[in-house]
């Protein structure tokens, strides 16, 4: 078996190619030594990932009270480095989660890739006249609104 040339995130990668036209494998080994002529090349790019802001959750859909206020949320909660299956978060729960600094968005699961998510905008808390209301995004409202999440 080939030892690796390098180790990535759990992943072997056993070739590394070049950027130069006409020269396809940098190394390529063989039981005699080396095959092909001997070719300077440049060496690999290297890429740079950025790691994504870290989400403690994922606001899927929303149920509201009569009066217009959140009555409870279906949301994915990250658990280490995966989510969980959906819960429901009663609207106190919430606000005193939002409050502590932990940071919910509104967005959907998409489908067939677990624990990945296309999110649009971040819940936040307002505070007028001693109420607690729950808005997406820069939003300014006098009661719960969470634009862009499915109603249940």
């Amino acid at each position: 078996m080939k030892q690796p040339l390098v180790v990535l995130d759990g992943y072997a990668i056993f070739a590394l190619y070049s950027s130069n036209p006409g020269c396809s494998a940098v190394w390529q080994r063989t039981a005699f030594g080396t095959r092909g002529s001997a070719v300077r090349v440049r060496p690999p790019r290297l890429v740079i990932i950025m790691a994504k802001e870290k989400l403690d959750g994922v606001i899927v859909a929303v149920r509201y009270q009569p009066n217009g206020q959140v009555a409870w949320v279906r949301a994915f909660l990250r658990r280490g480095p995966t989510f969980s299956d959906y819960i429901l978060l009663d609207r106190q729960t919430l606000i005193q989660n939002l409050q502590e600094g932990k940071k919910y968005w509104a967005g959907q699961r998409t489908p067939q890739l677990a624990s990945t998510f296309k999110v649009t905008q971040p819940l936040r808390v307002l505070t007028q006249d001693g109420r607690d209301i729950l808005v997406v995004g820069d939003d300014a409202a006098d009661r719960d609104s969470l634009k862009g999440v499915p109603v249940l």
